[in-house]
């Protein structure tokens, strides 16, 4: 089922008017941030963490082909994160956000600012420091049980953001809006080393030394190797769409797949510049009613996988066993929809008329798991693809979407045409899509002759038979409005 515009513009303004009920204020008392209804938003004051392992991908690179290198590599993927999870815990107000490939998000927001602590602030950001330096010594102790060790890169940034919970049926995702969360995230380089943001870097020189990792976890990494012995991590190529609940501790081995993000671009800058409550929560009821049509493009109207939602951005997956023989085109299409339905976002949804939409898309084998404990565990979705579709959309203006080399080669020609190379970039196109072009293309198929398209996604496009003589459609066309 393609996408189309009414239904998408009725879904809109649906999913805004469920959202009239949402509260915006202050975090101002204990609370599990996992807890709060859909109906609730609270503004945070704390630490943005991002840590990421840097030399993933060489070790990735480096297994290749070798299953058994590949199941000691996943292996120690799960347990590392794992362990994480449990440190964050030691912190009182250490809150895991996600998982993001084999990148945490976390965020450090106690004390609160309405208890009578002194330098709140300087105590959020020495706990988060602290977790870097205690996260760097696990590393070093799971190398010695595993044979591998992940060099670790964080950035960290204080301000308030906004704590929401995505609202999907069955699901209790956690998210993050606003500057320190984004910012915090830009911070990383590729480069090991811990950088500070700049409302983090003016505290910096008041941070205490942190105390060393406990003893404790010294058996806890012994113990956790040991009970995950590697013939527990099965890999398997999937002749079905995958069921993700089932997964547990195999691995998809996806070759290949397309990851496919679409980012609400200017939508942090939008939410920074917003004073009152009222406004955020204007805001936030826009913000989610946008995300829902996003959801609906990426899983009902183009078949893709829902991978998960990253602040204001939203990540999907397209591959043949779930999204059939045409899963590369059908990623390009999802595109195009995004770029639609965004549009009538900008129509419809208060403060949206000056925001875009960004999307990157990029072809390769992609691993597909789940890591935590039973009833704590998250999707993941690790490859390199997966990461260069990520940067492809992070590179791109409103209106435009990238993709890499290898997608460009999966699609069909029409679709190719669309793209151009971009100039001075390695293994990158851009196109500026939209759905009136995808029609078009479309309906140029019922052609027998030669046609062209005509327009532009700003103007409209048009399918025109091509000047010689003889040329008739194959069957009857009219397009529909």
């Amino acid at each position: 089922m393609a996408w189309n515009r009414k239904a998408a513009r009725e879904r809109i303004l649906k999913a805004y008017e469920e959202y009239k009920d949402l509260e915006v204020k202050p975090l101002s008392r204990e609370m599990d941030l996992r807890n709060l209804a859909r109906n609730q938003a609270r503004i945070v004051k704390g630490v943005h963490l991002y840590i990421d392992p840097v030399n993933f991908f060489v070790l990735l690179k480096e297994a290749r082909e070798d299953k058994a290198k590949l199941k000691k590599l996943l292996r120690h993927v799960h347990i590392y994160q794992r362990l994480l999870s449990w440190l964050l815990e030691d912190y009182d107000g250490g809150q895991r956000v996600h998982f993001q490939g084999g990148r945490l998000h976390a965020v450090f927001y106690k004390p609160y600012d309405t208890t009578d602590v002194s330098e709140p602030d300087v105590k959020r950001l020495a706990a988060a420091a602290q977790f870097v330096s205690q996260a760097t010594e696990l590393t070093k102790l799971l190398e010695a049980e595993t044979g591998y060790r992940f060099e670790l890169e964080a950035g960290l940034e204080c301000g308030d953001a906004i704590a929401t919970m995505n609202g999907r049926v069955g699901s209790s995702e956690l998210l993050f809006i606003g500057a320190p969360a984004n910012d915090a995230a830009k911070l990383l380089t590729g480069n090991a080393g811990v950088h500070y943001g700049a409302n983090a870097a003016l505290l910096r020189e008041k941070l205490p030394s942190p105390e060393p990792l406990p003893e404790r976890y010294k058996k806890m990494v012994k113990n956790d190797v040991a009970e995950n012995p590697i013939d527990r991590f099965d890999i398997f190529v999937p002749e079905v769409a995958l069921d993700f609940e089932a997964l547990g501790a195999r691995t998809a081995d996806v070759q290949p797949g397309v990851t496919l993000y679409g980012d609400i671009s200017g939508f942090t800058k939008h939410i920074a510049n917003l004073t009152t409550d009222d406004e955020k929560r204007e805001a936030l009821r826009a913000f989610h009613a946008a995300r829902s049509e996003m959801h609906h493009v990426v899983v009902a109207d183009y078949n893709g996988d829902f991978i998960q939602y990253q602040g204001d951005r939203i990540q999907g997956l397209f591959y043949e066993a779930k999204s059939s023989g045409r899963y590369a085109s059908k990623s390009i299409e999802a595109a195009a929809a995004l770029q639609d339905a965004f549009a009538i976002c900008r129509e419809v949804l208060p403060g949206f008329a000056k925001l875009g939409m960004a999307c990157g898309a990029a072809a390769g084998r992609v691993f597909v798991t789940q890591v935590g404990i039973k009833g704590d565990r998250e999707l993941l979705a690790l490859g390199q693809s997966v990461a260069r579709a990520s940067q492809l959309q992070d590179e791109m203006g409103a209106g435009l979407t990238a993709i890499n080399a290898k997608l460009w080669a999966l699609l069909e020609k029409d679709l190719q045409e669309r793209f151009k190379a971009i100039v001075g970039v390695e293994d990158a196109y851009m196109a500026h899509l939209c759905m009136d072009v995808i029609e078009a293309l479309d309906a140029a198929k019922v052609y027998t002759g030669r046609v062209r398209i005509e327009g532009s996604p700003s103007v409209s496009a048009r399918v025109v038979s091509a000047p010689t003589t003889g040329v008739q459609p194959t069957k009857s066309w009219c397009p529909v409005k």
